[in-house]
């Protein structure tokens, strides 16, 4: 935790916006998350279970403006400036270290795995293109609780009773940068090779939160140092909201209006021979009521002219 995030562009993950959208559009507040709280159920009844998510965050209106303490839930965002915050998901990030074949610290630091299932099974990739004599990368998988004779990476409870990191080893010779960008959370192995372990086998190996791994031939180390969580925020601001609102409320009562709304047709013909014809017609088969709502237009008839005829017609 203690990661910031700024209302800016260059902050966004993905953006989706509207046609007129700019980038002076967005309010200039900026949010830190101090912690998360998470509890998952733990009795025999929907073991595993999430039960609260709760992210304390410290936000500022304007930049460099005083700051205010506000929390985050499922279903009940952050509101700023009419901008809603809202938590989307969260995870693990292992922290790793990673020394290459020089000695020198290449690489360290949180690296976030993505969830799986709902135990929180994690992929993600460790990328260390400034290794030296070889770059270096890792796949891994995050195993919250792992089973303890077990050696399949899977994780047994979402909170992190038993943390491991199973890791795949690769190096290659270092390359320029491109500066094309790249997916965090997959490797390229153009130019990569897999270490292979004593037995001729593929390398794979398991860490413990402290431990550290030496690669074959001196190439280097990676050490588990930790884990820390991650969230996942969504920004978003719909100025259309309340058009919107209003257009749907419009629309259901209208659909009220024809649901409850009996439409009727009456109507009085008046023959040449001076006898009136009184006659109705309903949309609905079903209803009741047309017979009485013709006799009371025939009634009205027969107190302005006499004499007069009362014929009802019922819809067929």
């Amino acid at each position: 935790m203690g990661g910031g995030f700024a209302n800016t562009l260059s902050q966004y993950d993905e953006l989706t916006s509207g046609a007129e959208f700019t980038d002076l559009d967005l309010d200039p507040f900026s949010v830190v998350v101090d912690d998360f709280v998470v509890r998952f159920e733990t009795g025999r009844v929907n073991t595993g279970q999430p039960r609260e998510f709760t992210a304390h965050v410290r936000v500022a209106d304007t930049p460099g403006g005083p700051e205010r303490t506000e929390t985050i839930e499922v279903n009940h965002p952050l509101e700023v400036a009419g901008t809603q915050v809202h938590l989307l998901g969260h995870g693990y990030a292992p922290r790793v270290t990673v020394h290459d074949g020089n000695g020198d610290v290449a690489f360290s630091g949180p690296v976030v795995f993505l969830p799986q299932d709902g135990s929180f099974t994690s992929n993600g990739v460790i990328k260390v293109p400034d290794g030296r004599p070889d770059r270096l990368a890792f796949e891994g998988i995050f195993v919250p609780t792992a089973p303890v004779d077990d050696p399949m990476p899977q994780s047994l409870f979402p909170d992190p009773y038993n943390p491991e990191l199973f890791l795949n080893a690769f190096h290659g010779a270092p390359r320029d940068s491109s500066g094309k960008p790249e997916n965090v959370y997959s490797l390229n192995k153009d130019g990569l090779t897999q270490y292979h372990a004593s037995d001729g086998d593929l390398l794979r190996f398991r860490l413990k939160p402290g431990e550290q791994f030496a690669l074959p031939d001196g190439r280097g180390t990676i050490s588990f140092d930790g884990w820390q969580r991650w969230v996942r925020l969504q920004v978003s601001y719909t100025p259309g909201l309340p058009l919107a609102l209003g257009s749907v409320l419009v629309g259901v009562a209208g659909l009220c209006l024809s649901l409850f709304i009996r439409p009727r047709r009456l109507w009085v013909r008046v023959r040449a021979d001076g006898m009136a014809e009184v006659a109705g017609l309903d949309r609905a088969e079903a209803r009741t009521g047309l017979a009485e709502a013709v006799g009371d237009v025939g009634e009205a008839v027969l107190r302005t002219a006499s004499p007069v005829t009362n014929e009802s017609e019922m819809a067929r």
